[in-house]
C-alpha cells in the first residue's frame, strides 16, 4: 500500500496543502476530484518528488526517503506537465530513455509495442514529440506510464484531447493493470470515467483530503442535481472544512 502521512505544501506563503492523507492500494483506483487550482497537481508533483514538501509517504510501512531515487521504480507517473524529457527527440527516442531510465525492465518493448498498436500509434516512432498532436503525446505519455510495469500507476488528466475510442481502451488497459494488483491514483473530472474505474473517490479542498468509498451513492445523489461536475458539488458539499 502507498501512503501519504499528513502531507503539507506551500509555494511561498500561500499554502496548497494543509494535511493531506491518503492511502492507495493495490487493486483498487482512486479517482481524485477537486475543482481547478484545488492543489490536485500539487500533490502528484509531491509524488513524482519535483517539489519539497513537508510529511511522510510510506510504501507497504516502510518510508520513502527523497534521496532514495529506487523508489520511483515502483511509480508510473503520467503528468500534465513535465511529462517528456525533450519535444525535440522522436517518439522512438523517448521510450528508449523511459527503458533507461526504470533500469531496462523486463519485457518493456513488447508491452510498447502491445500499446502503442492497441492504441493505433505504430506508425509514429520517427516523429518528434514537438509534431504529434496533443492527442497522440497524451497516447505516448499513457504508455510510458505503464509499460516499465510499474506497481503505483498516478495519472493527470490521461484522457484529455484523446478520441472516445482511445479512452475507452486506456480504460480498459486500466481495468486489466487492477485485476492485476496495481494501485491506481487518477486525476479526473469526467463522471463517466468515474463511474467505470473507481473504487474510492477522495475529495481534495482547501488542503485537506475526504474520501468516499461509496461511489455508487456519490454518483446517484449528484445526479440528482442539473449543474456540470453534480457529483463534485455534493461531495463538497458533504466534506469541505471551511
Amino acid at each position: 500500500m502507498l501512503s501519504l502521512n499528513n502531507i503539507r505544501l506551500s509555494y511561498g506563503s500561500k499554502k496548497i496543502l494543509e494535511s493531506v492523507s491518503l492511502d492507495i492500494r493495490e487493486g483498487a483506483v482512486i479517482c481524485l476530484v477537486g475543482e481547478n487550482g484545488a492543489g490536485k497537481t500539487s500533490l502528484m508533483n509531491v509524488l513524482s518528488d519535483l517539489v519539497p514538501f513537508k510529511g511522510e509517504i510510506k510504501i507497504d510501512g516502510e518510508t520513502i526517503h527523497k534521496k532514495d531515487y529506487l523508489y520511483k521504480l515502483n511509480f508510473g507517473f503520467f503528468l500534465k506537465e513535465n511529462g517528456f524529457f525533450s519535444t525535440d527527440i522522436s517518439v522512438s527516442d523517448h521510450f528508449h530513455l523511459i527503458h533507461d531510465l526504470y533500469g531496462k525492465p523486463d519485457n518493456f518493448y513488447q508491452r510498447i509495442e502491445f500499446h502503442k498498436k492497441m492504441l493505433n500509434i505504430s506508425s509514429q516512432d520517427s516523429t518528434l514529440i514537438r509534431d504529434l498532436s496533443e492527442g497522440t503525446r497524451h497516447k505516448i505519455l499513457f504508455i510510458c506510464t505503464i509499460s516499465h510495469n510499474p506497481k503505483y500507476i498516478l495519472l493527470d488528466e490521461p484522457f484529455n484531447y484523446m478520441d472516445e475510442s482511445s479512452i475507452d481502451k486506456c480504460i480498459s488497459i486500466l481495468k486489466e493493470l487492477k485485476k492485476k494488483e496495481n494501485g491506481i491514483l487518477l486525476i479526473t473530472h469526467n463522471s463517466a470515467h468515474i463511474k467505470q474505474l473507481a473504487d474510492t473517490v477522495a475529495l481534495l479542498d482547501n488542503g485537506y483530503c475526504s474520501v468516499e468509498e461509496n461511489v455508487a451513492e456519490i454518483m446517484r445523489k449528484g445526479s440528482l442535481e442539473s449543474s456540470k461536475n453534480s457529483f463534485l458539488n455534493y461531495m463538497k458539499r458533504k466534506y469541505s472544512k471551511n
